[in-house]
């Protein structure tokens, strides 16, 4: 059964390829007949619609298949299967350390937004603010930005806000974890 589906996700992706290569074509087609027509005569874009939705569902069909693949690869895959049962066991701990992450990450971005909303482009709107502490999270980001607008209390918000998310909650994440795979670890051995 399960070299059918290999077959039926290979010729789907090709399909994928195809549609959206004959949509490219359609087109330029098109954009070259609005050009030439100076945009004043009628054209039907039934043919791009056509190709669209032929595309999307392509696309949805090599998902799907590549979903059930990867269902199939976490049940037969032990190490997979422990680290699931891991995060299934942990979830508890996770969820409550995840409302705490999200709830602290709003409290700084919200002083954030406040303290630099007049100060810097970057933190203008609350979504910029939000953007830019996701920036300094995963190291990606203008360190001037934090620091020339404030003498003192932009360098200070910029290292607490990196020691508290980057040091200590990555720390937490992992702990939490590393302990649940642990005691997963013994049970499993102790099952044997």
């Amino acid at each position: 059964f399960w070299p059918y589906v290999d077959w039926t996700l290979i010729v789907l992706s090709w399909a994928c390829v195809a549609a959206y290569s004959s949509r490219l074509l359609a087109r330029s087609h098109f954009v070259r007949k609005v050009v030439l027509s100076g945009g004043g005569d009628f054209q039907s874009l039934q043919l791009l619609s056509y190709l669209n939705d032929a595309l999307l569902t392509l696309v949805s069909l090599c998902a799907f298949i590549g979903l059930i693949k990867f269902i199939k690869l976490v049940q037969i895959n032990d190490t997979v299967r422990a680290m699931t049962h891991t995060f299934r066991i942990s979830f508890g701990e996770l969820s409550h350390f995840m409302v705490i992450f999200v709830y602290s990450w709003l409290a700084f971005v919200s002083l954030m937004f406040l303290f630099y909303a007049d100060k810097s482009p970057a933190f203008a709107r609350f979504i910029g603010a939000l953007q830019s502490s996701l920036a300094v999270l995963v190291a990606r980001f203008d360190a001037s930005t934090f620091i020339s607008p404030a003498v003192w209390f932009g360098p200070l918000l910029f290292v607490l806000f990196n020691v508290i998310f980057r040091a200590v909650a990555l720390n937490m994440f992992i702990t939490i974890l590393s302990v649940r795979f642990y005691e997963n670890k013994q049970e499993a051995a102790r099952l044997k």
